[in-house]
């Protein structure tokens, strides 16, 4: 697109934490504020698996000292967050690699089969009982 700055993301903003919760896609970002209701982190989708969205993030916003790595969870996700992990761990932050539960390929993937799991429970608890 004219004019996409591949140095920015989609980003969540809190200027008092100091913990980065990475994701590739903004969907995915959005879909772990939905699963886990998580309004104190600062949140960055990278937009790829490049990392020079979360190196601006990261100039700009220096109260950071952890970042948790949420890539998705096929094998081009799990190289990149092995790999971004290593490279700011050496620099200095504190780590952690948080990709959905097996058998999801992202977080929004996760949220989605809840969801009809939670629409499948509620359609049966609704439906009379028969002895």
């Amino acid at each position: 697109v004219t004019g996409n700055d591949k140095n920015y993301g989609f980003n969540v903003v809190n200027v008092n934490s100091t913990e980065l919760v990475v994701f590739e896609a903004a969907i995915d970002l959005m879909s772990y504020v939905d699963i886990f209701a998580d309004y104190e982190s600062n949140k960055l989708a990278l937009g790829m698996l490049a990392d020079a969205p979360l190196e601006t993030f990261l100039r700009e916003h220096p109260q950071i000292t952890s970042i948790r790595f949420c890539l998705d969870g096929d094998e081009p996700g799990r190289k990149a967050a092995a790999e971004l992990m290593r490279k700011y761990y050496e620099l200095g932050y504190e780590v952690e690699d948080c990709p959905p539960p097996a058998g999801y390929k992202d977080y929004n993937e996760w949220l989605v089969a809840a969801k009809l799991n939670l629409n499948r429970m509620n359609k049966r608890a609704d439906e009379p009982v028969r002895a």
